[in-house]
């Protein structure tokens, strides 16, 4: 089932009390009073979006542990455009979403998470 989470601006302090995961954060993002996050239908942080500059790619930082590791992602920017990446693998807690790019997490209207297999806790 797919997860449609929206692109919110909050406290960089609130989404640190809520992680359930530590996060690993560039340098310039500790000092960050803001961050953008994915927050699901359920009002719940999902992961930290978040432009890297070297890299010129456009990441999630997953900030709770989900039960996949491979998904589809649908991005809907802001100016009504959207695109697709599929068979994303996250890694670390942390997924690149886009490659080569330039836009950043304030282009971000909101995000559909398509996980390709749950994980199982039981064999």
């Amino acid at each position: 089932m797919p997860i449609v989470a929206t692109a919110r601006k909050t406290s960089f302090k609130s989404l640190m009390s809520e992680a359930s995961e530590p996060l690993k954060l560039a340098a310039d993002t500790e000092t960050a009073a803001e961050t953008v996050v994915l927050v699901t239908e359920h009002n719940q942080p999902i992961a930290r979006l978040f432009h890297d500059y070297l890299g010129a790619t456009l990441n999630l930082a997953f900030v709770r542990t989900v039960p996949f590791i491979e998904f589809d992602a649908e991005i809907h920017f802001k100016d009504g455009t959207h695109t697709a990446a599929k068979h994303l693998k996250i890694k670390d807690q942390e997924v690149i979403l886009l490659k080569k790019t330039t836009l950043t997490e304030e282009d971000i209207e909101h995000v559909v998470l398509s996980p390709q297999e749950l994980l199982t806790t039981s064999k």
